[in-house]
């Protein structure tokens, strides 16, 4: 094959093969789609890349772990900008702010409410239990609508 190898630029020698130079595997003809480890350059699970930087999430497989921007098929962030919910796979709206699809805070945020998802109008951040105050601003929580 003609192909490149990502890292050094130089061609391997056949599809499946390492790159002589610096013995990494090519990008397009390589056995399941992925780099070795010291590369990372693509994902171990699929093929996609991020246009913008052409690296791969290792867990979601579509998020771009350097840069930090999306890729075009999904909507996920990687597990290094930590802005996903801990309990769903949605963005959320500004970090430390609540995910669209569920009423848990994100990981930066880390003032997950464990038995309600009440917001305080003021600080926006949840409370303990239901009806208690926020440890912040020590306002009610007011139920979610």
């Amino acid at each position: 094959c003609s192909h490149l190898c990502g890292r050094c630029s130089h061609l391997c020698g056949r599809c499946s093969h390492l790159c002589r130079r610096c013995s990494h595997l090519c990008r397009r003809c390589s056995p399941r789609s992925h780099l070795c480890r010291l590369c990372s350059h693509l994902c171990r699970r699929c093929s996609h890349l991020c246009r913008r930087c052409s690296h791969l999430c290792r867990r979601c497989s579509h998020l771009c772990r350097r840069c930090s921007h999306l890729c075009r098929r999904c909507s996920h962030l990687c597990r290094r900008c930590s802005h996903l919910c801990r309990r769903c796979s949605h963005l959320c709206r500004r970090c430390s702010h609540l995910c669209r699809r569920c009423s848990h805070l994100c990981r930066r945020c880390s003032h997950l409410c464990r038995r309600c998802s009440h917001l305080c109008r003021r600080c926006s951040h949840l409370c303990r239990r239901c009806s208690h105050l926020c440890r912040r601003c020590s306002h009610l929580c007011r139920q979610k609508t």
